[in-house]
């Protein structure tokens, strides 16, 4: 998702030969010592740190029989003391451990009306886990402990006397022009997130090749020229193609609602769905065999037959959904501009800014972006976004600005 929403390919007024943000905020705030990049022997510091705090997620946390241990292969410190506390009082080991590998750093910035706060009704102090025995021990370090350690994903706890529960925050994607091109993102990462829970896929790879499709993601027109570490099958062992399978609990999910082997359609998405349990006799297949490098258009178009592509598994839970007509095609908008951006007939933002600084009449091909062409970007950002300026290559020939209402209508707009 980093390199289809690329859109960061200048910095401080120079062309870059990167298309994102992610290593550039990364340096911006690495504050790691030379002991802690592991270029001077440890003597003040505790540990050799390999990332800074902004930077690819560290660990896999499930507990489910399908997580292999073989996945999370690359060395993640953590604060013993904070993990053994924690796995002492019920934690499990993985969850245990991402907490305190996340206790190795000091917190940036401490609030003093955050200080002293209520641990039965504010989660302020940590927002990794709501048990008390945690408190103690981040009484004082603020929310901010785990909000300057920026990851592509955090785990977010459910805030006290909530029925929200346990949250993960997406945040690789890049920020778009458009509206319309935000939206169409978030719908699909919302709708992929239920179609693996709702059809129990599978796509771990090992962790070591997810820092290294996030450095790989970065580069130029990655979207389109590049490769990526994906698993092969994503569907629980002996299916064939994404299915929910049977719950075992009564309710409005109960299967005495099902016809045909089908459950009802729903109007709401759901949260929770019923895992597929571990097979009776698991197959010992080699990690290195589960994954490939795939293309961007084969990673969300599909590839051969066992692999549907992420569009493909999102149209498939779509059609569990009970949607509107009127839903149904401004999903499909979005879904379609996903689409075309991975199949590479429509541009990312940062090969499209790419373009038009290099084909300004005032740029001399030194990397320079001068005020002038800055300006005149700008200009044209704003005309896109408007509606008035049609850029084809970059977004559908029918786009115009959203309206009040949130949908973007196929008229002009006046």
């Amino acid at each position: 998702m980093l390199a289809l929403t690329a859109a960061s390919p200048i910095w401080r007024g120079y062309l870059s030969d990167v298309d994102c943000r992610w290593n550039v905020i990364a340096g911006s705030v690495d504050d790691r010592t030379a002991e802690e990049r592991g270029t001077a022997p440890l003597k003040e510091n505790r540990y050799v740190v390999p990332k800074s705090r902004y930077d690819s997620v560290d660990l896999y946390l499930s507990t489910d029989w399908n997580n292999k241990p073989a996945y999370n292969d690359t060395d993640v410190p953590y604060n013993q003391e904070i993990y053994a506390r924690l796995v002492d009082h019920g934690i499990d080991g993985l969850l245990a451990k991402h907490i305190a590998h996340i206790f190795i750093r000091d917190p940036l910035v401490i609030f003093s009306e955050t200080i002293n706060q209520d641990d039965e009704t504010s989660s302020d102090h940590f927002e990794v886990s709501p048990v008390h025995y945690v408190w103690y021990c981040i009484k004082v370090v603020g929310k901010n402990l785990q909000s300057t350690n920026w990851q592509t994903l955090r785990f977010k706890p459910p805030p006290p006397k909530s029925p929200i529960g346990w949250r993960v925050e997406f945040r690789s994607m890049e920020v778009q022009l458009t509206d319309f091109e935000n939206a169409a993102f978030a719908v699909f990462i919302v709708l992929l997130s239920r179609a693996i829970l709702a059809f129990n896929l599978n796509f771990y790879i090992p962790i070591s090749k997810v820092d290294e499709n996030m450095t790989r993601a970065q580069k130029r027109d990655a979207a389109h020229t590049g490769k990526f570490f994906f698993r092969k099958n994503v569907l629980p062992p002996g299916y064939i193609s994404p299915a929910m399978s049977t719950p075992s609990s009564s309710g409005s999910c109960s299967p005495v609602d099902w016809q045909d082997g089908m459950p009802p359609k729903e109007r709401k998405l759901r949260n929770c769905f019923p895992r597929v349990p571990a097979p009776y006799i698991l197959v010992g297949t080699p990690v290195e065999d589960e994954y490939e490098e795939m293309s961007m258009k084969e990673i969300f178009n599909g590839k051969g037959t066992k692999f549907l592509g992420l569009l493909g598994l999102v149209d498939a839970y779509l059609e569990t959904l009970d949607t509107d007509p009127s839903e149904k095609q401004q999903i499909n908008k979005y879904l379609d501009l996903v689409r075309r951006r991975a199949d590479g007939s429509l541009l990312t933002t940062a090969t499209w800014m790419r373009n038009f600084v290099r084909s300004h009449p005032s740029y001399k091909f030194d990397s320079v972006v001068s005020q002038e062409i800055n300006y005149d970007l700008m200009v044209a950002v704003d005309e896109i976004e408007r509606g008035v300026l049609r850029v084809p290559e970059l977004l559908p020939q029918d786009y115009t600005r959203s309206r009040v209402n949130g949908l973007h209508e196929s008229k002009s707009e006046p």
